[in-house]
């Protein structure tokens, strides 16, 4: 092997081995369902050969040329056909300006019993099972597209929907608002279990120019990816996920069980972009 495929080599195995030590850190054993892999060996559906198109789109692809890594599906050309020509300072003017507009809706966030039957596909994408069928929801969020034709072929319009358990839209609210108190009007009664998101992430969860007390900036949460706010929580209660932006989180990481990710993750996922 040569000297660049050692060094390649050697550094994949150091992150692996610094992800597995972080996670051993972590109070409870990874949640798989946060986690979704294409199973290996895995044999795609079936594809006759057609293109493909969908509604709002002129363009036509095959299943072949829309997993082409190297020239991508474009279904909308005209949606971005400017930022090919834009120079650094006009780049900057377009992303302050956008970062201005409302952001779309893109989750439904849905308390339920039983859900639907899950697999996995090609790019870690889970999708309902055909016909369907359903299970208990048990301590997961099953996040699925809401029409996964349309998702298999990176439609970029295609909504998704996140199932949660019962009552975790209310347990979520009182943990992000109040770090789980109780409160009686503005009195405490019972001390929260944390501090509130709301303190760094701003009363509505859509980010501050940085934290209390820092120079920090901190994100917005609100609408993002249910599974992802999971997957982000447990990442830095274990350690798979450092560095100085995550330094505040991990005394409150810390301190999370499973259930009141899953809780805190449905109720950010459920508010308004």
């Amino acid at each position: 092997m040569s000297g660049a495929g050692t060094a390649i080599v050697t550094a994949v195995l150091l992150t692996w081995c610094a992800a597995g030590l972080g996670r051993a850190a972590a109070s409870f054993p990874p949640p798989e369902w946060a986690y979704p892999q294409t199973p290996r060996p895995f044999t795609p559906d079936p594809d006759d050969g057609t293109p493909k198109h969908l509604a709002g789109s002129t363009r036509a692809y095959t299943y072949q040329q829309i997993e082409d890594s190297f020239g991508p599906a474009d279904w909308y050309p005209n949606e971005h056909r400017i930022a090919r020509a834009l120079t650094a300072e006009e780049a900057k003017a377009a992303i302050t300006y956008f970062a201005r507009l409302p952001r779309t809706p893109w989750i439904a966030v849905i308390e339920a019993a039983m859900v639907p039957k899950t697999r996995i596909i090609e790019g870690n994408l889970r999708v309902p099972l055909e016909p369907q069928e359903l299970e208990p929801l048990g301590q997961r969020i099953v996040e699925v597209p809401k029409f996964p034709v349309r998702t298999r072929a990176y439609d970029a319009h295609a909504p998704f929907v996140a199932y949660v358990p019962m009552g975790s839209l209310r347990r979520g609210r009182a943990l992000v608002t109040s770090g789980g108190a109780v409160m009686r009007g503005k009195t405490v009664v019972v001390p929260g279990k944390t501090a509130p998101c709301t303190d760094c992430h701003g009363p509505n969860l859509q980010g501050m120019a940085h934290a209390p007390d820092t120079n920090i900036a901190v994100p917005a949460l609100s609408g993002r990816s249910p599974t992802y706010i999971v997957r982000q929580l447990y990442d830095i209660q274990s350690g798979a996920r450092s560095g100085p932006t995550t330094e505040q989180m991990k005394p409150i990481a810390a301190q999370l069980t499973l259930q009141e990710m899953i809780d805190i993750a449905a109720y950010i996922g459920s508010k308004t972009p």
